[in-house]
């Protein structure tokens, strides 16, 4: 068995710094930082966010608020933090999908100028899954079925980093599916109850699968992950490999260097705790690790070539801010 060094007491401690994560919809006038989520609860933000700031706040000697603001591909939640103040208190649950909302949406931020991209974290990977009723064993099976017959699938929202990676697939493999847009992990019981063939999403189905009720076709990464040793990579299934989709905290722009060092350093301790680990196995997401400068250096690459990838997949529908 896969040893992650943590014992007992190690998750004892962190259920009980967990106890101090509340989730509200506002926040009372204190030195609590608000962690902004895009997404409904549930999924990475539960298997990953919550245990990180479980950590990291016991280094900070700040409780964190996870407040949900989901919606527009993420927007909201992006404006919402470009409008905060800079002191460190409101950041934003980075999902690198992000990236591509200001080419989905008219959004109202410059997403190069209006933040501070504080630490890079862990990847996402993306795969298919099915019920573990369904007659499709295999990607190539999925695939074949469309050829013949209307097959939809389940994204969590157009445009996020999985349905971007699914169309990629058809388009290679030259097949037609249906993507039906559900908010969040809701296209789970959905996908559970044969109401729809397929679903796109990331690891935030984990219990799912070891519970018996899913069964996942194949992952959009380079390698196999070590959390899924029998389900093959993108490598393997002849698919593009395509931009990473890494997780991360975001911050409003103009913060101070000495508050983002905080932040950041404290969140990296905390990606690299035994509880953190084992939080990053669990759900499949693979540490990595980007400090400030080398995150703030990404982002502009990784947002012209997801601009790209979505035109070429005739997703696009609208040109990014820029502010002068």
């Amino acid at each position: 068995m896969h040893n992650h060094g943590i014992t007992r007491r190690d998750m004892l401690k962190a259920i009980s710094a967990g106890s101090a994560l509340l989730t509200m919809p506002a926040l009372a006038q204190d030195s609590s930082i608000r962690a902004i989520s895009a997404f409904t609860p549930g999924g990475l933000t539960e298997q990953f966010f919550r245990p990180l700031w479980a950590q990291a706040q016991t280094v900070l000697g700040q409780r964190t608020v996870i407040e949900y603001k989901p919606g527009a591909t993420g927007a909201i939640a992006l404006d919402f933090v470009a409008k905060a103040p800079p002191d460190g208190r409101t950041v934003l649950q980075f999902y690198s999908s992000m990236l591509l909302t200001p080419y989905l949406e008219a959004a109202p931020y410059d997403l190069l100028s209006d933040y501070t991209y504080i630490i890079a974290l862990a990847d996402v990977p993306y795969g298919v899954a099915v019920a573990a009723n369904s007659p499709y064993k295999s990607l190539d099976d999925l695939f074949k079925a469309a050829r013949s017959k209307p097959i939809n699938y389940a994204i969590a929202g157009v445009g996020t980093g999985g349905h971007v990676m699914m169309e990629d697939a058809l388009r290679r493999k030259d097949v037609k599916m249906t993507a039906v847009p559900y908010k969040g992990v809701e296209y789970i019981p959905a996908l559970i109850g044969g109401h729809i063939d397929a679903a796109v999403g990331s690891t935030s189905w984990g219990a799912q699968v070891k519970g018996g009720n899913l069964r996942v076709l194949g992952y959009f990464t380079k390698d196999r992950i070590p959390a899924y040793p029998d389900v093959p990579s993108a490598t393997e299934l002849g698919l593009g490999i395509l931009p990473a989709f890494p997780l991360g905290i975001v911050g409003p722009r103009g913060m101070a260097p000495a508050t983002v060092k905080r932040l950041h350093d404290a969140l990296k301790d905390a990606i690299d705790t035994p509880v953190m680990e084992k939080a990053m196995y669990d759900s499949g997401t693979p540490k990595m690790y980007k400090s400030t400068a080398e995150f703030t250096a990404w982002v502009p690459q990784a947002f012209a070539s997801h601009g790209e990838l979505l035109n070429r997949l005739d997703l696009a529908k609208f040109k990014p801010m820029r502010r002068a």
